[in-house]
């Protein structure tokens, strides 16, 4: 709510407007929810961090943006594929992450990235420059 009192909060407003569909009735009254996997500027960002956090690690760097694939994750991953993933977070609440390397022929490394303990983007980073199609 803060954001909205700054200078360009009038562009914050109007920007989350245009990115709010209507998905239900409760009560009498029409619902809207924001979709972030479908917001290009969202994605854009996230792929930034996917990439960030390669370097963080000493991963693979540099990496084209048409190298990472991101999205909001839609399915809950098993356990045993998430007990294999290394663990780290930047203030729990805030950003926490799992990311796992692989070195395969087609796949460098996948990333599970979690905002505010609530949305969770599913991140993949392919080994070659021609990335994904």
């Amino acid at each position: 709510m803060r954001s909205f009192d700054e200078v360009d909060g009038f562009r914050r407003m109007s920007d989350l407007i245009e990115i709010m569909k209507p998905v239900a009735m409760t009560d009498g009254n029409l619902r809207h929810k924001v979709f972030p996997g479908k917001d290009e500027r969202i994605i854009r960002v996230i792929k930034k961090v996917v990439r960030g956090l390669c370097q963080y690690h000493n991963i693979i760097w540099p990496i084209s943006d048409q190298r990472v694939w991101v999205d909001i994750l839609k399915y809950q991953v098993p356990t045993n594929l998430l007990n294999q993933m290394q663990y780290h977070h930047r203030e729990q609440d805030i950003a926490e992450y799992h990311y796992q390397i692989f070195n395969d022929s087609e796949i460098n490394s996948a990333w599970l990235i979690t905002f505010f303990q609530r949305v969770t983007f599913i991140g993949l980073v392919t080994t070659s420059e021609s990335g994904f199609s």
